[in-house]
């Protein structure tokens, strides 16, 4: 075990370097944060065993490696402590991301748990943003929302970040059809209440969403502002783009 003394788990992370995050921190600081976190979950002597020579050492697409020095204390990453800790990662970096397990020891080469084996160790390079699909989009407006007091941006991470919490959308389905979802509006419907408006980049989309993830959305949402409102889903450049024509 961690020799832990009068110290806290966070002193014994690896001192890797300083991944940049597109949250706006490092690794580093990110780890030790999430790390504090679990203590209110994780009994300390256990976590401070569990944690020791970690440390984030990759992100791309969502999807967060952390390098584990020893094969067992990976397995545990990747399954027992798996969701815990990609929702407190989810919460650290306002975005739902997913968790990727790196092992080097008892092995030639590294070992990924829980992610696509073909990455292989490639992980651990500084990932570039993708930088031509953010700049095909169009502005989307950040507004209120009322029901909660919360800017629009920050409510829909949340609401994405519930969805991965719960599990009830696989990450692979989450990936293809929710993660480019945004909220860009609100619009008053016939009964006289309000309906968010939610953004997706096509018709294909729109149908798939509409189909299989709605209730999924609806759910979230409510638990998110904590009232229950309609969703409506969108190809967002036509929306967007109706709306600055008739301003």
């Amino acid at each position: 075990g961690a020799a832990l003394g009068g110290g806290s788990p966070v002193d014994l992370l690896d001192a890797a370097p300083d991944l940049p995050l597109p949250h706006g921190h490092g690794g580093r600081r990110t780890w030790a944060f999430v790390v504090g976190r679990l203590s209110a979950a994780i009994e300390r002597e256990t976590l401070a065993e569990l944690v020791a020579g970690t440390a984030i050492v990759g992100y791309r697409e969502g999807e967060v490696t952390l390098a584990v020095p020893d094969p067992d204390r990976a397995e545990r990453f990747a399954t027992t402590y798996r969701e815990l800790i990609a929702r407190k990662l989810s919460e650290a970096m306002r975005r739902p991301v997913r968790l990727a397990v790196l092992t080097t020891e008892g092995d030639d080469r590294p070992r990924r748990r829980g992610a696509d084996p073909e990455a292989g160790g490639a992980v651990a390079r500084s990932p570039q943003p993708n930088r031509s699909q953010a700049g095909s989009e169009q502005v989307v407006p950040t507004f209120l929302v009322a029901e909660c007091g919360l800017p629009s941006e920050q409510v829909w991470s949340a609401v994405l970040g519930e969805i991965v919490a719960t599990n009830r959308v696989s990450l692979a389905n989450f990936d293809a059809w929710l993660r480019a979802t945004v909220l860009i509006g609100r619009e008053t419907v016939a009964d006289g209440g309000v309906a968010l408006v939610v953004g997706v980049p096509h018709a294909l989309a729109q149908r798939r969403v509409n189909a299989r993830y709605l209730a999924v959305l609806r759910s979230a949402v409510a638990t998110v502002i904590g009232a229950p409102l309609p969703v409506r889903v969108v190809i967002a450049a036509e929306w967007l783009a109706e709306g600055a024509a008739s301003a």
